[in-house]
């Protein structure tokens, strides 16, 4: 940079400040360097001398950079990264390959999809040598680098970790291994308190030697880069990104702190297990990270160097992309990927205290038996019966999809999700939320006949049927309750719910009515030995107590 003159090197500087810190686009910065150029041009037209105001224009103004992407490379602040070579077919990853100091692609797809299926052949490159499709990917261990290389940063990571495992420690001390009510941040939940580390005898909280410990969370979501316009084109991209659980939620998302891994090119989403071809160079940096570890030979608060192990504690997706991610069964599928509630027989279980978690192991040994079977067949028959197909997730050591695969609440909360369901799928409004509630349960009550020894008069009778109604009624429906009171009946009639309500509605009844109610129950009470007169009291008790029975 030494041809640079004082107002390139400002004008530089600028780009590079708009593209790192305001996370300017490369277009944007673009245009920012030009009009920088205009305006050295305008001034010193305006102000230059006069005789040779060419010259100093050219002096000034040519040596600005017309794009963002040269003053890139010249501070060298691209990052380390690979671009991988995609099969416009089967969506296969290809390196590039050293070869005399110069970079090149093998021109053909030699990926075998399926197996019995043969290879794939699809052409890699365009006439000019250069990949038709590519996939850049950043190297993991250059943004970790990053974060490292900032003092307060790398301080508060080791800190947050420290502070997780003596709170842990001190929590087991006493025998509390429950989560805290509620969890505020992902650290302080159980599973994160009883992830072990490598040695499978410690946390991995547990830093040994002063061992930078930094858990991820991987987040892989797609996106229709032309907009969601109902006649916009019909195209998506996805993001492979991760965000480091050491950083507190205050500054854990901003954009300077966040990896992007890379982006999947479209038009279209990935399909089953191709997409598996885009996280296996995350996988692999993260396998290693875990298994040797990774040594930095400087960071900011060790000039000698230090190790770090990093791991994946948790996948953040949707719920179409947490399935596609984890190679898991849809959504729409019969099966759960975290219990073992199957097929539309379990659909409406609501017990949650009987689900059983899956287990972790099968499904480890169910996904390896996918990726070694000899035939497709084989393999349909494995994800037929099971649900899982081979995921690079399961190169993780640690990986289990029932505790660290995660459905994100953005989708049900900010974008109307449960709003949908509610209103749509269940047909629950403000409607049909003032209109009056269905029967708790059916009971064919013995309806009363003229023609019987009782003598009842037309309002007894239309009170028998209110009567009927109010003992199949929900205890605390609007209809029966009383003046808004609650009052929970565990005592004399060991009901356990609010009653208060029915007791008055039936006090209101014409005692012939209950009594008639009452007998064709068999629930009316008996005189006992004192001959005591039944009072109305009496028989609304009688009336309570059988209603919990239902």
């Amino acid at each position: 940079m030494k041809d640079w003159n004082e107002i390139t090197h400002v004008s530089a500087l600028l780009a590079i400040i708009c593209a790192v810190f305001a996370g300017v686009s490369r277009r944007m910065g673009d245009l920012i360097l030009g009009m920088i150029s205009v305006i050295v041009q305008l001034v010193s037209q305006s102000y230059g001398n006069q005789t040779d105001g060419n010259q100093t224009d050219d002096r000034f103004s040519s040596h600005i950079p017309k794009t963002l992407v040269t003053v890139l490379s010249r501070f060298n602040l691209d990052g380390q990264v690979t671009v991988y070579a995609v099969c416009p077919q089967c969506h296969c990853t290809f390196a590039p390959q050293k070869v005399l100091g110069s970079t090149k692609y093998q021109a053909q797809c030699n990926n075998e999809p399926r197996p019995g299926s043969g290879i794939c052949g699809a052409s890699l490159l365009d006439p000019s040598s250069k990949p038709i499709k590519t996939f850049v990917y950043h190297h993991f261990n250059d943004y970790l680098a990053s974060l490292l290389s900032r003092p307060d940063i790398e301080k508060i990571m080791d800190a947050r970790c420290d502070s997780m495992k003596e709170s842990t420690t001190t929590s087991m001390a006493h025998g509390h291994t429950s989560d805290p009510f509620p969890v505020k941040d992902i650290l302080a939940a159980k599973y994160m308190r009883t992830f072990k580390g490598p040695s499978g005898s410690t946390l991995f909280v547990d830093r040994p030697d002063g061992e930078g410990r930094y858990g991820f969370v991987l987040n892989v979501d797609f996106y229709n880069p032309e907009g969601n316009r109902g006649r916009s084109a019909k195209a998506s991209c996805g993001i492979v990104a991760m965000a480091c659980i050491n950083l507190p939620l205050s500054i854990r998302y901003r954009p300077e702190n966040m990896y992007l891994a890379g982006i999947i090119p479209g038009p279209h989403e990935p399909s089953l297990t191709t997409i598996n071809h885009y996280l296996r160079p995350l996988i692999t940096d993260m396998v290693s990270s875990w298994t040797k570890g990774t040594i930095f030979t400087r960071t900011a608060s060790s000039l000698n160097g230090r190790m770090t192990r990093s791991a994946i504690i948790a996948v953040v997706c949707d719920l179409p992309a947490a399935r596609k991610v984890s190679q898991l069964a849809g959504h729409k599928s019969q099966f759960c990927s975290r219990c073992t509630c199957y097929h539309l027989s379990e659909l409406d279980r609501v017990d949650q205290e009987n689900w059983q978690c899956r287990d972790a192991a099968g499904m480890r040994r169910q996904a390896y038996e996918w990726k070694n079977a000899l035939s497709t067949k084989e393999q349909d028959n494995i994800f037929k019966n099971h649900g899982v197909r081979w995921s690079v997730l399961w190169e993780l050591p640690y990986w289990d999809p029932t505790c660290q695969l995660i459905v994100d609440p953005m989708h049900s909360l900010f974008e109307g999700v449960i709003n949908h369901h509610v209103e749509v799928v269940l047909s629950i409004s403000s409607m049909t939320a003032s209109a009056k509630s269905p029967p708790a349960f059916s009971y064919e009550f013995t309806q009363y006949e003229k023609s019987s020894t009782l003598s009842l008069n037309e309002n007894e009778v239309r009170q028998i049927k209110q009567i009927h109604k109010l003992l199949t009624l929900p205890i605390n429906d609007p209809e029966i309750d009383g003046d808004g009171d609650v009052e929970m009946t565990v005592g004399a009639d060991d009901i356990g719910f609010d009653t208060h309500g029915l007791r008055q509605k039936l006090r209101k009844r014409v005692m012939s009515a209950l009594e008639f109610v009452a007998k064709s129950l068999d629930v009316y009470p008996s005189r006992g030995s004192g001959e005591r007169e039944i009072k109305k009291n009496d028989v609304v008790e009688a009336l309570i107590n059988w209603v919990s029975t239902k």
